[in-house]
């Protein structure tokens, strides 16, 4: 019995002491769950340099150095990355926009992100300034490039996030784009002064219209490597152009190239009887004719070989001469030589408008001049066809 009783007594204990701490432990109040609210807006601080000799904006040329700084209050559109890889795989959505805080080489870029946003540690950010530029109409000026043309990114990743303030690691723009300044020459070396200036490279074309004719040129261009670039210019002397391949612009560089042009023939130039031709009256050349049409059309026969053994160029216009040859008779006249006589042209030579014949014969008649200095009596009868004119013509 008194084992008994003595385990009773224990048991008894126990559950009084048990009862007692769950009395004590109801008396104590509960510990709260704590719930940090959102910030309502988070600011973003960046530090932006430029990451090259022609980065961001307000470009300035100091003698062969393209400087770059920031203008306090230029802003930048902040997107967030998703995706990895090439720019095709990734994903950019806009987040925010920030604004330089002052001016120079260095500047802090501060802005708000968009509401709906939350930014995290370790999340990327691409910041573009200029990000919708223009560069297909241009003004051929560092202000015109450096106000529509200065497209400049720059990655950075969230570093910290305290509250509402979000920092990142440093940002070091780079331009999209190389700056070249063409100087435009003649091909005697003398300054091309031209009014306007279109610029092909690769597949894209770059139109610049000077508000005042100039021959330094500054036009940007999207860079690319091993292209064709081609220029073509108007001036108050003519249109000029020039062409070369192999030709890389790397982005973010800048470039000085002098470019001798090559004159081209415009309808109403002065053709000259050296070969050459001008808008407006050159001293000391004498003038033969006036280019009266100028296109794509062959108006010579490539091949053809005339009598003194030398072979016919493709040409792509016409002159019209300032004079005619003196005593030419381009054919007899019927009391000369007797009854009239009928010339049977061979069919390709004959112009109809309703045939299917090229412009040489319907234009230049090169095909009928061809048969009738052939013809047996073409030096007696048809002179002008015959080898004394046409064919071996000089201006002397």
């Amino acid at each position: 019995m008194g084992i008994t009783e003595g385990k009773n007594m224990r048991i008894k204990y126990t559950m009084f002491l048990l009862a007692a701490i769950l009395a004590a432990c109801t008396n104590e109040p509960l510990p709260e769950t704590i719930v940090e609210e959102a910030p309502e807006s988070y600011t973003l601080v960046v530090t932006a340099t430029k990451g090259n000799d022609n980065t961001t904006k307000a470009l300035s040329l100091d003698d062969k150095t393209l400087n770059a700084t920031w203008a306090e209050g230029d802003t930048v559109s902040v997107y967030s990355v998703t995706g990895e890889g090439d720019e095709e795989m990734e994903s950019l959505n806009p987040v925010g926009t920030l604004t330089a805080q002052g001016s120079g080489a260095t500047t802090t870029l501060k802005g708000e992100f968009l509401k709906g946003y939350t930014p995290m540690v370790n999340a990327k950010l691409r910041l573009k300034f200029n990000d919708k530029p223009d560069y297909t109409t241009q003004k051929g000026t560092l202000e015109y490039i450096a106000a529509n043309c200065d497209y400049a990114t720059a990655d950075v990743t969230i570093s910290d996030v305290i509250e509402g303030d979000v920092s990142t690691t440093a940002a070091s723009f780079e331009n999209q784009q190389a700056v070249v300044k063409f100087a435009l020459k003649k091909q005697d070396g003398t300054a091309l002064n031209v009014t306007s200036l279109t610029v092909k490279y690769a597949t894209s074309t770059y139109d610049v219209t000077l508000a005042t004719p100039a021959s330094d040129i500054f036009v940007a261009i999207p860079g690319k490597s091993n292209e064709t670039v081609t220029l073509t210019a108007t001036s108050a002397d003519g249109n000029f152009s020039y062409e070369k391949a192999g030709i890389t612009f790397e982005k973010g560089k800048y470039y000085a190239i002098g470019v001798k042009m090559t004159r081209l023939a415009t309808l109403g130039n002065l053709y000259y009887s050296d070969g050459t031709f001008s808008a407006t009256l050159e001293t000391g050349k004498t003038p033969i004719g006036v280019i009266a049409y100028v296109g794509t059309d062959v108006f010579s026969e490539n091949g053809a070989t005339l009598r003194d053994g030398a072979t016919t160029l493709q040409s792509h216009g016409l002159v019209l001469c300032l004079r005619n040859i003196a005593n030419a008779k381009w054919r007899k006249r019927p009391s000369e030589d007797g009854p009239a006589n009928t010339i049977d042209f061979p069919s390709e030579a004959i112009v109809d408008d309703t045939g299917d014949l090229t412009r040489t014969t319907n234009v230049s008649g090169y095909a009928n001049t061809k048969f009738l200095a052939e013809k047996t009596d073409a030096e007696s009868n048809y002179p002008a066809a015959y080898q004394t004119w046409c064919p071996a013509y000089s201006s002397g």
